[in-house]
């Protein structure tokens, strides 16, 4: 049961090709889609630029932070990280949610569906690039689908999204998407300025065009 990771450009960037496993269709499709590298590969995000991804890195690691170990090594390995960077962001409908940062100057999304499949995915980007389209990921199997958003802090989720954690929110993944999804930087009260920031995260194509 190892991880598949095929990946196809698209007009936004990276999103999942579809991959036959166990007799049942499996789909993979994330972000982000800017061109973005740390400088220096083989190197850990320093403390103050994790923690600016989130306030999770700055706490310390309990023992549901940590990634399965089938992901870590072995046929099933999905990536090289620092294994004590690993945050459990949430869980919903059973798919857990984690981020944690990897070998080469980013921080990821680390989505585990529920069943047999032991479907994982993936999607990492450098803290510049989160900051403008956050870490999105879609995947499907024949039992379970998810769409999940990991969003920089201080940014509120439009209706159609609901929050499982901080950071954390979900979509449906039965819905195509056309255009971006914008998110709006919260507002302070005793703030002066108007103007607000906002992050633009890449449609989704539904799980059910991707398994066609």
């Amino acid at each position: 049961m190892a991880i598949r990771i095929a990946s196809k450009k698209t007009a936004w960037g990276l999103a999942g090709a579809a991959a036959l496993a166990l007799g049942a269709l499996a789909v993979a499709q994330g972000s982000p889609s800017l061109s973005a590298h740390a400088e220096s590969s083989g190197d850990v995000l320093a403390t103050a630029e994790a923690e600016s991804i989130s306030p999770v890195f700055s706490e310390a690691q309990a023992p549901e932070d940590r990634l399965p170990s089938f992901l870590l090594k072995g046929e099933q390995k999905i990536g090289d990280f620092d294994n004590g960077s690993s945050r459990l962001l949430g869980v919903t409908d059973g798919t857990k949610a984690w981020t944690v940062l990897n070998l080469k100057g980013e921080a990821c999304l680390v989505t585990l569906l529920p069943g047999s499949e032991q479907w994982a995915s993936m999607a990492c980007a450098t803290p510049e690039v989160f900051e403008k389209q956050a870490l999105s990921l879609q995947s499907a199997t024949a039992t379970a689908e998810s769409r999940l958003y990991f969003v920089p802090e201080g940014f509120a989720a439009p209706a159609k999204l609901d929050e499982v954690a901080p950071q954390l929110f979900s979509g449906d993944p039965s819905e195509s998407e056309n255009k971006p999804l914008t998110l709006t930087e919260e507002s302070d009260a005793n703030a002066r300025s108007a103007t607000s920031e906002t992050v633009k995260i890449p449609p989704f194509e539904s799980v059910e065009d991707l398994l066609e």
